[in-house]
């Protein structure tokens, strides 16, 4: 997947939207730019939160003020806009991680047993007796990458032991 931006006049300013090519739900991000682009003027923005506060329809949004957490968030899978003049950046959360059906994997071939593989999304088919640790995992050199790492086990209070 890629890093992509697409640039956007807002309210008279220049303004850019990054976001990793596939991780977006399309349909809130066209939804919230079609609105954007109808903003004439921003002069009572006077901050990144007065904008989210008054602009942005995604559940999740706040604002960031750190470059390497903003990135850190896009490469997360979260949606980032800076706005010219604005000081920090808009994070929302408009993620959509891609599926697919059980197949064969291309990149990992067997010889014997199962052949199947699959991309499970754990936060929609997780069972409620089962605890989920979420870290995000970067080297000292982030330019490396960031890997999300779940640890998974089961509560036993909940399984009645």
């Amino acid at each position: 997947f890629d890093m992509v931006g697409r640039s956007l006049r807002i309210g008279g300013k220049q303004a850019k939207l990054w976001v990793v090519n596939g991780y977006a739900e399309d349909q809130m991000l066209e939804r919230m730019i079609a609105v954007w682009l109808k903003i004439k003027d921003l002069k009572e923005v006077k901050t990144a939160q007065d904008f989210v506060d008054g602009y942005v329809s995604a559940c999740d949004a706040s604002t960031e003020t750190e470059r390497m957490k903003a990135v850190t968030a896009v490469f997360a899978g979260k949606t980032l806009l800076m706005i010219d003049g604005i000081d920090g950046g808009i994070v929302m959360d408009a993620k959509h991680f891609p599926v697919r059906s059980v197949e064969e994997p291309d990149s990992s071939r067997v010889l014997r047993g199962s052949h199947d593989g699959f991309v499970e999304n754990i936060m929609e088919n997780a069972a409620p007796e089962l605890k989920a640790q979420f870290r995000l995992v970067a080297p000292a050199n982030t330019a490396c990458g960031v890997a999300d790492v779940v640890n998974l086990y089961l509560d036993e209070h909940r399984m009645g032991g």
